[in-house]
């Protein structure tokens, strides 16, 4: 069998800020996955740009593993009030395994 272990690489918020833009790359077309802590009934807005548009969002609770948006869906734009204080996992899908380069803005208020 195999094991894959998903590591998401912690947003930052520069200090005084609501909202912080990453760029990347899906790396030989795999997910690539981001945590941020955000606390109850603050709105969460995540806007995915890419290039190619071979890309969507996946975005759920880390702690109680809720789904608010699948990537199957095809979304590149999500917000949401946030249900419960905990780190929610944000992940870059790209579509059919496509090497896809993007800025994504997560916004907190």
């Amino acid at each position: 069998f195999s094991l894959s272990v998903t590591i998401p690489l912690r947003l930052q918020f520069p200090q005084g800020a609501d909202s912080s833009t990453v760029s990347g790359t899906t790396v030989g077309g795999n997910d690539v996955s981001y945590t941020v802590f955000a606390f109850k009934d603050q709105v969460m807005s995540v806007t995915l740009q890419d290039l190619t548009g071979k890309a969507a969002l996946s975005i759920y609770g880390f702690t109680d593993g809720q789904t608010f948006v699948r990537s199957d869906s095809g979304q590149k734009t999500y917000q949401f009030m946030l249900p419960s204080t905990q780190d929610y996992i944000i992940v870059v899908v790209p579509m059919r395994g496509n090497v896809v380069d993007y800025t994504m803005v997560v916004d907190i208020k």
